[in-house]
């Protein structure tokens, strides 16, 4: 999260089950791995404005719904968690939402609800979501507008495109996420 740019550490192999299907109520078609971060997501959609499509679509992105997430971004920074929140972020965030963040950033409520108030953040500062996963995924300081592949040298390219298409298969129940 801010300066991301690299894969978590958890796989197929250590135990995300392979299964992507779709479960679906509440307007959202969660994959089974997301299903029970369920309440999570529509309290921080609730909280921040952020479609819930977009926050399950971001987790899947950051995390393919492991709670346990680590990974280690190009900065030498520590991310954490469902929402791959790092240290720095996360102290900041609590600074500036004391009410509606908890201590532990592997809390599934909390990352939740830190990397929708990131993302929130974001889209306000850019005024587009697109932007706004770019900033969340290479930091704010990486944001070029007119190519959103660019990465500044930090992140994934197709990050931003990723997480709205993977928010659309959430949102619709059609289509698959991959594995």
């Amino acid at each position: 999260l801010g300066d991301a740019g690299s894969t978590p550490t958890t796989s197929a192999a250590d135990g995300v089950p392979s299964d992507t299907s779709l479960s679906g109520s509440g307007g959202l078609h969660l994959p089974q791995q997301l299903e029970q971060y369920r309440g999570d997501i529509m309290d921080a959609a609730k909280a921040t404005g952020m479609p819930p499509s977009v926050i399950a679509g971001q987790i899947w992105a950051e995390s393919r719904g492991q709670l346990n997430a680590a990974t280690t971004n190009v900065n030498g920074k520590a991310d954490a968690g469902l929402m791959q929140v790092n240290a720095d972020t996360f102290k900041s965030l609590q600074q500036q939402n004391p009410g509606l963040l908890g201590n532990d950033v592997n809390d599934s409520h909390t990352n939740i609800m830190a990397g929708a108030l990131y993302l929130r953040d974001q889209n306000k500062e850019f005024g587009d979501m697109g932007a706004a996963l770019r900033a969340y995924n290479s930091g704010p300081d990486k944001v070029n507008k007119a190519d959103l592949s660019d990465t500044g040298g930090v992140g994934g390219s197709s990050y931003p495109t990723d997480v709205l298409n993977f928010a659309k298969i959430i949102e619709s129940g059609q289509g698959n996420l991959p594995a």
